[in-house]
């Protein structure tokens, strides 16, 4: 039986991310958007905001509770860190987001956040999709609301739990006797029918 996806090769990378222009300055190659954290999983948006930067991309613009932002600023001089007000992300923290945010290339949203209600993440994800800015949905923000907001401009991180939130089932017991084809069918039948990667 032939497999239905394939290794990522240095081949393919190579195809997919452009070489840099020798006379390229700050804000050329790319530049992300980290939306999360909490005052107990600080890490999240950091460990992504640093391999945003290790993959290529110029600047990256942390978005953290005001609570975390001297941790979160103290592990890299190379993250911008941005304070938001209080510590959930409340419709007032998304207006002053999108009140400040430059312009970026992707937007990852939900790292290290926990218990949110969803008005001020539904905000953000409707208006980056209406500037066609391609999200990235982790965690807590792997819901229904936001990926249909998302109009295909969403790509998601479940791990199982996660999944079976979206698949609306519980999958554990038979997902790990699944092989890896198998897995990766029932992976893109609910991508292709929920309209994200």
């Amino acid at each position: 039986m032939k497999k239905q996806f394939e290794e990522l090769t240095d081949a393919i990378i190579k195809k997919v991310i452009p070489s840099r222009s020798k006379a390229s300055h700050k804000g050329n190659n790319g530049s992300v958007g980290i939306v999360g954290g909490s005052w107990i999983y600080h890490g999240a948006p950091v460990l992504a905001g640093l391999a945003a930067l290790r993959s290529g991309a110029d600047l990256v613009y942390l978005f953290v509770p005001n609570k975390i932002t001297d941790a979160v600023r103290s592990i890299s001089p190379n993250l911008i860190v941005y304070p938001l007000p209080d510590s959930r992300f409340t419709l007032g923290c998304a207006n002053r987001l999108l009140k400040w945010l430059p312009d970026i290339d992707s937007l990852a949203l939900g790292l290290g956040m926990v218990n949110q209600k969803l008005d001020g993440l539904e905000k953000v994800v409707t208006e980056m999709s209406i500037k066609g800015v391609n999200m990235v949905l982790d965690a807590y923000a792997i819901k229904d609301e936001l990926v249909k907001r998302g109009k295909n401009r969403c790509v998601l991180t479940p791990h199982l739990v996660e999944f079976q939130r979206l698949l609306k089932s519980d999958v554990s017991a038979d997902f790990t006797l699944l092989t890896d084809n198998e897995r990766g069918k029932l992976v893109s039948s609910k991508a292709s029918e929920i309209g994200s990667t």
